[in-house]
């Protein structure tokens, strides 16, 4: 219990310097989040307030890039480097939402989830390049689908449209 205590501390206080950091310690409590005796532990850590937060993070930093990038063609080292951070991005991302998936089991946890706009965030995950958060993202999607609430706030982002270039065809 004092590692887990820990490394929620250190996750709260440096996770936002280092991705290659929250990265690893949220991997940690997502490999606790596959067992439901573990749900509690994590959930007394804040552990699902703190990756709400992360993704808030990243979320903000990739928009920011995005904006920085807007009518300039990068050169080829401003490039790599983009594609580095996004490549990071997209594993922290995918940890944090796998782990979030997990916690969901509990109705009351997924409640607090769509409070904190998840179902946003997902939707905005579908615009990314990386196969395992894609497939990750429309699986959460689709399990929150079974509320009309959250039916209704994917549609007001888009949804539709962001999973029809998945589709072949017209």
């Amino acid at each position: 219990e004092t590692v887990v205590q820990t490394l929620a501390r250190v996750l709260r206080e440096d996770g936002r310097r280092s991705i290659d950091l929250a990265t690893n310690i949220i991997s940690v409590f997502f490999a606790f989040s596959n067992f439901s005796q573990f749900h509690q532990v994590i959930l007394e850590n804040q552990m699902g307030d703190m990756t709400m937060r992360i993704i808030d993070l990243e979320v903000k930093r990739a928009e920011d890039r995005q904006s920085a990038l807007k009518g300039k063609r990068p050169d080829e080292m401003t490039q790599r480097r983009m594609e580095l951070a996004t490549r990071k991005q997209d594993r922290l991302l995918y940890v944090c939402f796998y782990l979030l998936l997990n916690l969901s089991e509990d109705p009351s946890v997924e409640r607090k989830m769509k409070k904190r706009n998840v179902t946003v965030y997902l939707v905005k995950m579908l615009e990314r390049r990386s196969v395992d958060l894609l497939v990750l993202c429309v699986t959460f999607l689709k399990k929150l689908s079974i509320y009309r609430e959250n039916k209704d706030k994917m549609l007001e982002c888009n949804i539709v449209d962001k999973l029809a270039r998945f589709v072949p065809g017209h």
